[in-house]
C-alpha cells in the first residue's frame, strides 16, 4: 500500500509539472483549459433545470404584484410569496424598492440603473420582475445563496436570502425533528463543495416542502417554471499587474456603489486585518483607492498572536483593535464549547446553513452598521501557489457560512476579496510561476506569491506578516445542540401578519 500511494503521488507531482510547463509556455492553454470547463458546466446546466422544472407557478400570480416594507424585519432581509393568484414581497429598511423590484448589498455597476442581474458580481442579492417573469440574482460566491422552498400542500413558492425567513413558515411542521437544520447544513455543505459550476440546488425534502438552495446564477421564474440563466464570465490575466488592476478596478466600482448619493443610506468601505496573508493584501488593495475603516483582532492563539495593529501602523492608516468573543488568550480555537452567555448574543450565526464559527465577526460589532466589508475569504485556494484552485470557486471547508443572519441584521454587504474574477482560477494560478513572481515566492506550505507581492509592495517587510498559519473562526463542538434552539429564536424576527403577507 505504501508503494501504491508513493507511485501515486509521484504521478500526480509528475502531472502537475507539466502542467505548470503548459500553462507557462501557451497562454492559449488557459483558454482551451476554460473551453472544455464551459462545455462540463452546460451539462450540469440541463441537471439544474430538470431538478428545478417541478416548481410551478400560475401565470395569474403575476396580476398582481405587491410590496411591504416591513420594519420589524433584519434590514436587509427580503421574502416573496408566490401563491395562486399573487406575488407579495417583504423587505427591510435598508433593502432597496425601485420600479422594476428590490436590492440589497452593492454591484459592480451604476446604482440608480439597478443592472445587478446583468451585473458580473453582485455582493447582496436582489429580485427584478419585467411582465411574467421575476429573477432572482444571489451573491457572486459560494458562502451565502438565496433559499427557495416549494410548498408541497399549497404549491406556494417562498424565497429569501434568509433560510430562517423560509423556515419560519415550517416552524410547526419541523418542531419535532431535532436533525432538520442539522442535515439541511450537511446537505448544503455538500453543494458549496461542488461550486458555481457543479451544485444542484435541492438540498432538503420533508413531507410538507422541498428546499432549494440557489447559487450565484440568475434563477427566473416565470408560468413556465424555475430556470437557472448561467451568469458565467471568463476573465484571463496575461500578468500580476493585469489581474491586481482588474481588482482595484472592480473594488473602486463596488466602493463607488455602496457610497452612491442615490442611496438612502450610503455603505463605507470597512476592511479587517491580521497578521496573516489574504486580509493583509486585501487592505493594501484598498489603501490607494478609498477612504476606509480598518479593524484587527488582538488575540493570541496558541500563543500566536494575530493581531494586525503593526502592519497598519507601517501602512499608514488607523486600525481598530478589538478583542476576539472568546477571550483576548485562547489555547485551542480547534475546540470551543461555547457557554450560556455567549450562546445567546450568537443565535444569529447559528440560525443559517453554517456551523455559527463567524460569530467572531462579534469582535467588530460595533464598527459593521452599514459597511461594505471587504474581507480575504478563499484566499487561501484562489491565492495558493501550491495547489491549483479548482474551478468554480467552491467552499471546501465547513467554516465562513453563517454570516447571512448577522449580516443582514447589521446591514453590511460582505465581499471576500479573492472570489473576485476567479471562476476560471487557472489564469490566476499561472501568474504564481511568471519570472517576475519568483521574488515573492517561498519554500514551504504557505506560500501565496500573489498576496505577498501586493502587501510587500505596499511597503510591508518579510517578516512583519505570513510567518506562521493562524485562525480565528472557532470550531465550536456543540454547534449541533445549539441550532434548533437559535432558529426558534431567529423566527421571532420574521413572525409576519396576514397583512404583510
Amino acid at each position: 500500500m505504501k508503494i501504491l500511494r508513493s507511485l501515486k503521488k509521484r504521478k500526480l507531482s509528475i502531472q502537475n509539472f507539466f502542467f505548470k510547463c503548459m500553462l507557462l509556455s501557451n497562454v492559449n492553454f488557459v483558454k482551451s483549459n476554460n473551453k472544455k470547463i464551459h462545455l462540463n458546466w452546460e451539462k450540469n446546466q440541463n441537471k439544474v433545470n430538470a431538478i428545478l422544472s417541478e416548481i410551478k407557478v400560475s401565470s395569474e400570480s403575476f396580476s398582481e404584484v405587491n410590496f411591504t416594507l416591513n420594519c420589524n424585519i433584519p434590514k436587509l432581509a427580503w421574502g416573496l410569496k408566490i401563491a395562486e393568484s399573487s406575488i407579495n414581497i417583504n423587505y427591510g429598511l435598508g433593502v432597496t424598492c425601485h420600479s422594476k423590484g428590490i436590492v440589497e448589498g452593492v454591484w459592480d455597476g451604476e446604482f440608480n440603473k439597478f443592472d445587478y442581474s446583468k451585473s458580473e458580481h453582485v455582493f447582496g442579492s436582489g429580485l427584478t420582475i419585467e411582465n411574467k417573469n421575476l429573477i432572482i440574482t444571489p451573491p457572486s460566491h459560494m458562502y451565502e445563496c438565496v433559499f427557495l422552498i416549494k410548498n408541497k400542500v399549497t404549491n406556494e413558492v417562498i424565497a429569501s436570502n434568509s433560510l430562517a425567513y423560509c423556515l419560519s413558515f415550517f416552524k410547526n411542521n419541523i418542531k419535532s425533528d431535532d436533525e432538520v437544520f442539522e442535515d439541511i447544513r450537511e446537505n448544503n455543505d455538500r453543494q458549496t463543495k461542488l461550486g458555481v459550476l457543479g451544485f444542484e440546488p435541492l438540498i432538503y425534502e420533508h413531507d410538507s416542502f422541498n428546499l432549494y438552495a440557489l447559487y450565484y446564477h440568475n434563477f427566473s421564474i416565470s408560468p413556465e417554471g424555475v430556470k437557472l440563466e448561467s451568469r458565467l464570465h471568463e476573465r484571463n490575466y496575461a500578468n500580476f499587474e493585469s489581474y491586481k488592476n482588474f481588482l482595484e478596478d472592480t473594488l473602486s466600482s463596488l466602493i463607488d456603489n455602496g457610497e452612491s448619493q442615490n442611496r438612502v443610506k450610503q455603505l463605507k468601505a470597512f476592511s479587517t486585518l491580521s497578521k496573516g496573508y489574504d486580509s493583509p493584501a486585501v487592505t493594501c488593495l484598498l489603501k490607494d483607492i478609498a477612504d476606509f475603516d480598518c479593524a484587527t483582532i488582538n488575540v493570541e492563539v496558541n500563543g500566536l498572536n494575530d493581531s494586525g495593529l503593526e502592519i497598519a501602523e507601517k501602512l499608514g492608516i488607523d486600525c481598530i483593535s478589538c478583542e476576539h468573543p472568546v477571550g483576548s488568550n485562547i489555547q485551542n480555537l480547534g475546540d470551543v464549547e461555547y457557554s450560556a452567555d455567549l450562546v445567546e448574543i450568537s443565535n444569529v450565526f447559528f440560525a443559517t446553513q453554517g456551523l455559527g464559527d463567524d460569530s467572531v465577526f462579534l469582535s467588530f460589532d460595533k464598527y459593521l452598521d452599514d459597511k461594505i466589508v471587504f474581507t480575504g475569504a478563499l484566499g487561501d485556494t484562489i491565492w495558493n501557489a501550491n495547489n491549483q484552485p479548482p474551478n468554480g470557486i467552491p467552499v471546501r471547508v465547513l467554516y465562513g457560512k453563517s454570516l447571512t443572519e448577522y449580516r443582514l441584521k447589521k446591514g453590511f454587504a460582505h465581499i471576500p476579496v479573492p472570489t473576485i474574477g476567479a471562476v476560471f482560477p487557472v489564469s490566476i494560478y499561472r501568474l504564481n510561476f511568471l519570472s517576475d513572481m519568483q521574488p515573492y515566492s517561498i519554500k514551504g506550505n504557505y506560500n501565496r506569491p500573489i498576496a505577498r507581492r501586493i502587501v510587500e509592495s505596499a511597503g510591508v517587510s518579510r517578516g512583519m506578516f505570513a510567518t506562521e498559519k493562524n485562525a480565528t473562526n472557532p470550531h465550536i463542538t456543540n454547534t449541533k445542540t445549539l441550532k434548533k434552539h437559535a432558529f426558534y429564536k431567529v423566527f421571532n424576527d420574521y413572525d409576519f401578519s396576514d397583512s404583510q403577507l
